[in-house]
C-alpha cells in the first residue's frame, strides 16, 4: 500500500482505493452501496467520485483480522458496520437525512413542529403544551430538570402509550429543558428561546439549532432508548434511558467540556491527534466536516478567539468543527447561562429519541446482544 493513504489528503481515487485493498472496482462500488465507504465528487471532474481514505483504511484492517463472530460483533459497536434497520434519520456521503428529507433544508425552512411530525410519525399533534413541574423548578441542571420530569412521568403510568402521550413527554423535555411554559399557540422555539433568555432577534438561530439536533442515527442514547422499548417498557421509562445515557460528557454534555477546552488558555494542542482531537471536534461520520456545525456556524459564527483555535485545530489534526461546538458558540455569541447549548442539545434530540422508541416498539424485536471474551 502507497504511503499517500496514510496522510492527508482525505479521499483518494478509485483506482488507489481498489489497489489498496486489493479489490475491483464492482466490489469497491458494493462497499459503497452498503454504506462502507464514503464518497463526495472530484472537484476537478464532477464525473468521477473520490472516496474516504479512512474507510479504505478499514477495509484494509478488516480483511487483516479474522472474520470470527466475535470479531464481527466488536466491530459493529465501534462505529462500524450497520447493525439496525432504521428509517428515521440516515448520515449517508457527508449528508444528514431525516425520513429522506435532507437535513440542512429542514433547517433552513422548517418549524421545530414540522419537523418533530416528520421525524416521529407523530401527525397533528402539538408537541409543546406540557408544563414545568413543580419539583424542577428549582434544580439548575437542565439534564437534572428533565430527568426528574420524566421521571414523574414514568412514576405515574396513565395507561395510555399512545402518539399523544408521545407528544406530551417531548413537551415535558421542552418545559423542564427551556424553564418556560407554553404560550397559547406559541412556536416551539420561542418557548425555548424565552425561557433560555435569548433575544427575539436570534429566535430563528434556536430553531435552526433545535432542527439540527432532531436525530442522528444510532447515537448512544437513541440506541438506548431502543434497547429499553425492546424490552416492552413504556414511553416515560425509555425515554428517560435515552437521557441517562446522553447525561454524560462524551455525548449530552460534550458542549460544555468544548467550552471549557476554548476557554481554557493553558491547555495546549500538544496532545491533539488526528486520533484524538479536542473536544467539539471531528466526526467520524462527516470525513469533511460536520454538516450540521456548518450550517449552524453559518448564522452564528464562532467568536474570534475560539475561531483562532479551530483553525490550529484543523491546521494540526485535520479535524474541522462539529455539533457541539457550534451549540456552544451558540451559548457564548447569544450572552446565554452555561447549560444552554446542552438545553438545546437534550431538546431537539428528544424528539428522536421519542421517534426511534416508536419504530422500535412497532417492530416487536428485542435487542439481546452477546457478550465474548
Amino acid at each position: 500500500m502507497k504511503k499517500a493513504y496514510l496522510r492527508p489528503p482525505q479521499t483518494v481515487s478509485a483506482e488507489q482505493a481498489c489497489e489498496a485493498v486489493s479489490i475491483s472496482p464492482s466490489t469497491l462500488y458494493a462497499y459503497v452501496s452498503r454504506g462502507l465507504v464514503r464518497t463526495t465528487r472530484d472537484p476537478r471532474d464532477a464525473r468521477r467520485s473520490l472516496y474516504d481514505r479512512r474507510d479504505v483504511e478499514a477495509l484494509i484492517a478488516r480483511k487483516k483480522r479474522s472474520r470470527s463472530r466475535s470479531d464481527i460483533a466488536h466491530s459493529t459497536i465501534d462505529w462500524g458496520e450497520p447493525i439496525l434497520r432504521s428509517a428515521v434519520s440516515q448520515i449517508k456521503d457527508g449528508h444528514l437525512f431525516y425520513r429522506r428529507r435532507n437535513v440542512v433544508e429542514l433547517a433552513d425552512t422548517s418549524s421545530v413542529a414540522t419537523v418533530a411530525a416528520l421525524v416521529t410519525g407523530i401527525k397533528g399533534a402539538t408537541f409543546n403544551t406540557a408544563k414545568i413541574a413543580a419539583q424542577t423548578s428549582a434544580i439548575q441542571d437542565t439534564l437534572g430538570r428533565i430527568t426528574l420530569a420524566l421521571a414523574a412521568e414514568a412514576a405515574q403510568p396513565t395507561g395510555q402509550d399512545g402518539p399523544r402521550r408521545a407528544a406530551h413527554l417531548i413537551g415535558c423535555v421542552i418545559a423542564a429543558g427551556s424553564g418556560a411554559n407554553p404560550l397559547n399557540d406559541e412556536p416551539i422555539h420561542h418557548q425555548v428561546a424565552r425561557g433560555l433568555g435569548v433575544s427575539e432577534k436570534d429566535y430563528d438561530i434556536v430553531r435552526k439549532a433545535l432542527v439540527l439536533c432532531a436525530d442522528h442515527e444510532l447515537n448512544p442514547s437513541c440506541y438506548a432508548a431502543r434497547v429499553a422499548a425492546s424490552t416492552g417498557a413504556d414511553l416515560a421509562s425509555a425515554l428517560l434511558v435515552g437521557v441517562a445515557a446522553f447525561n454524560g460528557p462524551r455525548h449530552g454534555r460534550m458542549p460544555s467540556s468544548c467550552t471549557q477546552w476554548l476557554d481554557d488558555q493553558q491547555c495546549e494542542l500538544s496532545g491533539s491527534s488526528a486520533e484524538r482531537p479536542p473536544p467539539g471536534f471531528g466526526h467520524r461520520l462527516y470525513p469533511d466536516g460536520d454538516i450540521r456545525a456548518t450550517n449552524l456556524l453559518a448564522v452564528c459564527p464562532a467568536p474570534a478567539a475560539w475561531q483562532k483555535r479551530a483553525d490550529a485545530v484543523f491546521k494540526q489534526t485535520g479535524h474541522r468543527p462539529n455539533i457541539t461546538f457550534a451549540l456552544a458558540c451558540v451559548e457564548r455569541r447569544l450572552g446565554l447561562t452555561a447549560g444552554a447549548a446542552m438545553a438545546l442539545f437534550a431538546i431537539g434530540r428528544s424528539v428522536g429519541w421519542v421517534a426511534h422508541i416508536l419504530e422500535q416498539r412497532k417492530s416487536g424485536a428485542q435487542i439481546r446482544p452477546r457478550a465474548f471474551n
